[in-house]
Formats: structure tokens, sequence, C-alpha cells
């Protein structure tokens, strides 16, 4: 039970994972020179979570951010919400600045756009096609 909660909970984080990769693997269609592989995303996805780590108290769930020991279910399950949705647009914020950096500007909107519709299917407001 408690792992199918963090499987419902993490799930539109993965989901944006995968479809922010299937972007990247997409962008050779606007230039051959746009490789991005697995290790080049992983590097950007790793380092967000770094970016966005609990303290191990908190990952313990022994205190909460205002520094209580004991936190209710359904503020621990707002709080994982909350931090899921930040990770997602860390991370597709983080691979389109890293995205942008070896571009040409004129290709700077279609992967915005397109990180913009993963963001926005991954929270389930929209289904999209990602075709760049």
């Amino acid at each position: 039970e408690t792992v199918e909660r963090a499987r419902l909970v993490y799930h539109p984080l993965g989901r944006a994972a995968g479809l922010a990769f299937r972007v990247l693997r997409a962008l050779p269609k606007l230039n051959e020179l746009y490789q991005f592989g697995l290790d080049a995303f992983m590097a950007i996805y790793d380092g967000t979570l770094a970016a966005h780590a609990l303290p191990s108290a908190e990952m313990d769930g022994t205190v909460d951010d205002a520094g209580n020991t004991a936190a209710t279910a359904d503020g621990a399950a707002a709080d994982a919400v909350a931090r899921v949705d930040t990770l997602s647009v860390s991370l597709l914020r983080r691979v389109c600045d890293r995205v942008r950096m070896g571009m040409l500007n004129q290709h700077h909107l279609p992967v915005a756009v397109a990180l913009a519709a993963v963001r926005a299917e991954a929270a389930g407001v929209a289904p999209t096609s990602l075709a760049l």
C-alpha cells in the first residue's frame, strides 16, 4: 500500500522525465548536431534531485518543515505532491537551460514549447503531440 501511494505521488515526475527525454531524443530533427544521450539526461535529472534534496531527518519523516516531529498523513501527502511538482518544474527548466546553451536561437522557441507541453501533459492538464 505504501509503495503504491508513493508510485502514484511520484508518477507525474517520472512521466515528465520520460517525456522530456523523448523531446531530447527528437532534437536531431531540428539539427543533426543536437545529440543528447541518456547519460546527459541522467546528469540533469540527478542534478535536479541533488539540488532539491531533503535533510535526512525530513526523509525519515521525523521532522517536518516547521520542526514538528509528527506530521499528519494529509499534510505529508500534500508536501509530497508539492515536492513532486517542484521537482518536475525544476527538471524541465534545467533541461531547457542545458539544451539552449548549444542551440541556434531559432530553435529555442520550439524546444521551450515542447517542454511546456511536457509540463502540461505530466500534470494531466492536456494531451499533446510532442513532435518537433
